[in-house]
Order: structure tokens, then sequence, then C-alpha cells
């Protein structure tokens, strides 16, 4: 449900017509049978040596998918060269941007969906009836009504309050003699907003509301609501916290009957929120027509502005029993429940219609040997799934981070040698991980692939003596590994492609076929997807420079190596233009280069703690400042920048999407006079776009940013052994 509804949402914001030229010819293409290309061409390479010396040259036969040529008992091993990005003529771009914690993958089923979109043909719609205005016009009016009483601020008396039903000791005025309504005062909105203005605003939103019509009517309702408007228990309505304390008090000044009314008055007045209810009454205004604009047919709610703010289109999805509920999405992997027990689902692919495994966990029952520390006692591993895989959550034995760590493929072929030269099970293992090391990671598949080690090197091994192996045993283990690092890097770099049926069936029985591999992100971050699942659509690299103003050094860029994905149409729509979809990874996924966040956005920048704890809530002075947003924004332009000096994207861009993180990006980018190139932005649930929890008056807000800026301080400058347990083995604890 989810990737559909934004799949429609991009094509219906974009203008695109739902019924396809269904004649046109297919872009994507099943994958050619491949030719024997030449070594990776970076440095001066060694020729490949066969395994078995032959009289005679070895005649050329099709090379496989794991990079290997095979004639009789001869091998030779290769690279399989990386795919060029590309893309056909009459292209329209979406620039997909995404989240936090997600890739690339992301962007996948959204893709398929937009292009499903596109494939299928989709019957004229007939004319709509002209939408029923009644639903909008209760609610706007019913919302006016309810603000009233903080627009107007009416005093009510003791006759007042009784009549309406309440004791006669919730007002403390007999009469409301010499009260006025305060003159200017700060609004909902932000805006200073005199009476005057109040009153005539109040009159014309009255009369919007009586055609039901929504056009900025929250945005001019928020400008005459009072800040201290607050929904009051004890009147039983709404009213500014100015009128309450006056009602309280029974009065605003002290005379000579009451010399105690005036502090009185003032001291009510103090404990109040006013930051916590101008948000509250913002929220409920969008709520309540947010859910009357689901009930008739989706209008503009603000269109022709120079901004994002004055100039958007919002969809609204009204397909479902209860519109006014809002359209919740459906999960796409719910959890199991079994008498009575929930159990996590981990989820998979369909390959030809049969379930096809696309998460690669270490599990038992020889797992175990390679991680760091064993699950946590009177626990079974991964069971429930992705849950108690030690006390580091699955990080790979010590032995075996110092050799990801090292970046040095030749030492890593030379253990995984010695590993299969022992032959037993467990050691085979040890050898799959170790050779595995040698091309999983960004820093060693550069060296790898630089000068991709062959035979030779296993003739020089098997020469020198190591333990009781003999040189037999040695060069068959070397070679084994050797076969074990080619077949591993050729599928990450070149099998991981499915965008064909045929494409996507190679895939899985390769995929499947390899098992669990081991890489270790933290000590040198993955390329590609290892043991999780991975885009079916070509996957590129660009290097990209970025601006780095906080860098304590004379250097102030920071090159960012990232991946991006390039989808493109089978089939032509809108005036025969294909549709593409490109996809990148932000600088913070796990198939860039592992960044140093005290060059990108330093945590003096962000805030520092204000002082000791109040009453053990603690304090927070937030900057206003963020670097790390500021970063990624600044990344996108430049990888735009960076990839038109070989693609031409920048003049067949329609639109940059995103969501989450990606939304927040989208927006930001939207109004970044250094983007010209974006024509549109689609946002759905951009993340953190609300008032920082640094900011304003409430004190329990500033704790979550404090702890979170003191963790971070903490691991950085005083770091302790137990520090990482104590962070992942959270994830095991019940959480209420």
């Amino acid at each position: 449900m989810k990737k559909i509804t934004h799949a429609i949402l991009a094509l219906c914001l974009l203008g695109w017509p739902m019924t396809p030229t269904m004649s046109a010819p297919p872009i994507l293409r099943p994958v050619p049978t491949m030719q024997l290309p030449q070594p990776v061409p970076v440095i001066q390479q060694p020729q490949p040596v066969p395994d078995t010396p032959q009289p005679q040259p070895v005649q050329v036969v099709p090379l496989l998918r794991d990079g290997t040529a095979r004639n009789g008992l001869s091998r030779m091993r290769f690279l399989l060269a990386d795919p060029q990005p590309s893309l056909g003529p009459n292209t329209e771009i979406l620039l997909f941007i995404h989240g936090m914690d997600s890739r690339a993958e992301e962007a996948d089923d959204i893709t398929k969906s937009l292009f499903a979109t596109i494939a299928t043909p989709v019957p004229a719609a007939p004319t709509p009836p002209p939408p029923n205005p009644a639903p909008m016009i209760a609610a706007l009016n019913q919302l006016l009504q309810k603000y009233r009483s903080c627009i107007l601020e009416r005093y009510e008396t003791v006759a007042d309050v009784t009549s309406r039903g309440l004791p006669p000791n919730a007002s403390g005025l007999v009469s409301t003699f010499g009260l006025q309504a305060r003159d200017t005062v700060n609004c909902v909105a932000g805006n200073s907003c005199s009476l005057a203005q109040r009153t005539a605003g109040f009159t014309i939103l009255q009369a919007q509301a009586s055609r039901g019509d929504a056009t900025n009517f929250e945005a001019s309702l928020a400008r005459v609501i009072p800040n201290d408007c607050f929904a009051c228990s004890k009147h039983q309505e709404m009213h500014t916290k100015h009128v309450h304390c006056a009602m309280d008090a029974g009065g605003t000044q002290s005379d000579l009957a009451n010399p105690g009314r005036g502090p009185f008055f003032e001291a009510c007045k103090l404990g109040v929120d006013v930051a916590a209810l101008a948000n509250s009454a913002l929220s409920e205004i969008g709520n309540v027509i947010s859910k009357a604009s689901a009930l008739i047919a989706p209008v503009s709610s603000a269109t022709g502005g120079a901004t994002i703010a004055s100039n958007r289109t919002t969809v609204h999805f009204n397909s479902c029993p209860n519109p006014a509920g809002g359209c919740p999405e459906a999960c796409d992997n719910p959890d199991f429940f079994v008498a009575g027990q929930r159990t996590a689902r981990v989820p998979f692919d369909l390959v030809q219609g049969q379930p096809t495994t696309v998460y690669f966990p270490a599990v038992p029952p020889w797992s175990t040997l390679l991680l760091d520390t064993p699950p946590p006692a009177g626990t079974q591993i991964n069971v429930p799934a992705a849950q108690h895989i030690g006390q580091n959550e699955g990080r790979l034995h010590p032995l075996l981070r110092a050799a990801a760590a090292a970046a040095n493929p030749l030492e890593d072929i030379r253990l995984a040698a010695i590993q299969f030269a022992a032959g037993d099970s467990n050691s085979v293992i040890w050898g799959n991980a170790y050779a595995d090391l040698s091309v999983t990671g960004h820093n060693a598949f550069a060296v790898f692939r630089n000068a991709p080690p062959q035979d030779s090197y296993c003739q020089a091994l098997s020469a020198q003596p190591i333990g009781a192996l003999t040189a037999d045993q040695i060069l068959g283990g070397c070679r084994t590994a050797l076969d074990r690092a080619y077949r591993v890097a050729n599928f990450l770099r070149a099998g991981q492609r499915g965008d064909t049926p045929g494409s996507r069936v190679a895939k899985a029985n390769e995929r499947n076929a390899l098992a669990w591999i081991a890489v270790s992100g933290e000590d040198d971050s993955p390329h590609r997807p290892v043991d999780v699942p991975s885009s079916d659509f070509p996957q590129y690299d660009l290097l990209v420079n970025v601006a780095a103003p906080f860098a304590a050094g004379p250097n102030k860029t920071v090159a960012v190596h990232t991946r991006y994905t390039i989808a493109q149409s089978p089939l032509l729509s809108r005036n025969g233009k294909t549709l593409v979809v490109i996809s990148l990874d932000l600088p913070t996924s796990g198939y860039a280069d592992n960044l140093d966040y005290n060059v990108i956005s330093p945590l003096v920048m962000i805030g520092s703690p204000a002082g000791p704890a109040v009453a053990q809530i603690g304090d927070f002075r937030a900057s206003g400042m963020t670097p790390l947003l500021d970063f990624v924004e600044n990344f996108v332009i430049g990888f735009v920048d960076t990839l038109q000096q070989t693609l031409p994207i920048k003049g067949n861009l329609k639109a940059v999407m995103g969501g989450s993180l990606g939304g927040n990006i989208t927006f930001r980018l939207g109004r970044n006079p250094n983007a010209p190139w974006i024509p549109k932005v689609v946002v759905w649930s951009p993340a953190s776009i609300w008032e920082s929890l640094g900011a304003g008056a409430d004190l329990t807000k500033h704790t979550a940013p404090r702890n979170a800026w003191e963790n971070a301080d903490r691991a950085l400058n005083s770091p302790t052994p137990g520090d990482r347990a104590d962070f992942f083995g959270s994830w095991d604890k019940a959480i209420v």
C-alpha cells in the first residue's frame, strides 16, 4: 500500500498521464552473454596464470558470472567490469533522496510501482461530481466558534458561568465593568496582533467558513489566536490564560478591598508554557482541516506563491472505508502472532513466485565461531529474528575485525589459504570469512582491484613452509580462497542486477549459493549491500567533494564516496519519454565512506549543556545550527553537479522526491538558491520540520538533546570498554 501510494503521489504531482504509450520499445533488456573483459586497467596487473599448466594456450570460452573462464581443469580469474552509467534519449528524471538509515534499496519498490503504474492502462475516469462543501463548512465553523472566546477575549461573570451550568465559584467576577480585552498580544503564528486585527480577522474567517473555503484558513486563524489560548477544564471552554486568571482572581488590579488581587492575577499567568499552548493549537487546527479535506475532493491547498509554503499542492488519499480516520498505511511485514505471542517477520522476496531469502544473518550452528561474543545466557541466537546476537549485536570476532581494519587483501587471502588448507569444517568457515574480507570493504576492495591477485601469488605462497601444511595443501587452499574472493567480488559489483526476469533468477541463485558473507562495516565500510537486500537496478559509484566549513585544518572540503542507482522504465510514456529514477545514498548511509563527524558537525556547533540539572531535568542550550543537515543538503547539490559532468541530468530533471530525512532535505533543496535545476519537489513524512526540542521554555523537552549530546561527547572524549555493549544490549530490553 505504501509503495503504490507514493508512486501515485509522485505521478499525480508531476502531472503525468496514467495511460502510457503501450507500443513503445522496452528500454530494459536481458543481460547479454558476457564477453571476456580485460582485467581492470587501474595499474599494471599480473597476467592470469592457469591453475594447471597446459602445453597449449587456453582457448577462450564465455566468461561465467563468478569471473572465471574454464577449459577443462584450467582456470583464469578476472574481475568483471563495473557497469557504466548511461541514459537513454528523451528522459524525464526523478531524483530520489533517502532517509537517515535507509539506502537505495528503499527506492526499488516505489520505483517498480511507478513503472507498473505507467505500464497499466487506466480507463478514463468519469467526470467527478462537484465536491460537497458541507463537511468543510461544518469543520471550519466548529473551529472558529471553538476559538472565538480566545480571539475576542470575552470575560465571564458569576451569572455567565451559572447560565452554562457551572458552579458559581467558577468565576470571581461579579461584573465585567472596567475590564477590557487586551489590545496588542503575540498570536499563535508568532506575529503581533491587535484587538482590531483580531476582530477583523474573525469576521473574514466567518465569511470564509460559511462557504467552506479552506484556502489558507489554517494560517489565517493562527494569526488571530493569542498564544496563551488553551482548553480550560475548569471553565469548560477555550479561552486565554489572561481571561482565565482574571476570572479566578476576580479582576486584574488590586484595590483597597482586594489588595492581593493584582499579585494573584500575575502569579496565575506565570504558570503556563505559552509555546506549548501555541503548538497544541496549531496541531489541532491542522488535524481538523486535514480530516475535513479527506471527505471532499482534493484541492490545491495553496498555489501561485514564491515559496513552498505558498506554492504547493497537497494530495489527500481517501481510498479507505473511513477517510476521516486518515487512511492509515498497512505494514509491509506485520509480525506473526501465535498463541498471543509476537514474533518478528523477516522480509523475503518473490522470484518466479517463490519466496527467496534477502537477509543472510549469521545463524547457528557455526555463527558463534565468528562473533565477538555469544548471545546472552539463556537465549538462542537470532531468536526472535534480529535479537540475541551477542552483546555487540553480531559484530565479528576481533581477529576478523583486525583483518578488516588492516584492509590488506593479500594477507586476507593468506590467512584464508591456511584455514582452507587445514580442511576441517570449522576451518572452512574461517577461510570463507577471511576471503570475503579481502573484497567486501571499501578500502580492501580498492587495493584488491588495483592488483587482482592471481595464481602466481598462490605459487609463491606455497613455496613458503607454514607449520605442518604441505606445499600442495597451501596451493589448494590459496586457490580456494581466490575462487571465493573473486566470486563474492563479482557478485557484489556486477551480479546484483535483477531488473529483468532472467537476471533476477540468476541473482537469487548466485546469492543463495554464496550464503553468509563476512563484512565489518565499522572497520571497512561496504561498497555494496552484502548480507541485506540489494537493489535490482544497476549500481554505480561517485566521488563528491562537499564543503565542510567547520573543519579545523586548511582543507575545508570532505570527499564522500557514495553509491547510487539508475532505474529506467521499460515502457515509454508521455510523448515518448522514458521515466528514470536516480536514487542516491546520503553520506549517513552504510555505503558511503565512514565520515569524521568532528569535521562535518562538531558538537560545539550544535549546542551544549547549559548547567547542572534542575529538579532532575537537564537543561540544554541549543545553538539553532544544523551543520549535519547543511552538509547533507550541500552533498546532494554536489552530487548533481558532479554527475552532470558525465550525464546530462539537470535539463531532464522533473522533480526531487523523498521521505523522512530525505523529505526534510527535499524541502530544504526547494528553497536553496544553488539548486535552480529543481522544478518541483515531492515530499512525504518529512522528519524534524517542527520546532527544536532544544528551544522553548519547556525544560522537559531539553532532556532529549542534552542526553544525546552528552552521550556523543562521552563516546568521542572518554569512551569506556562497556559503552558498545550497553548501547546494543538496550535493543534486547523490554520497552514500555
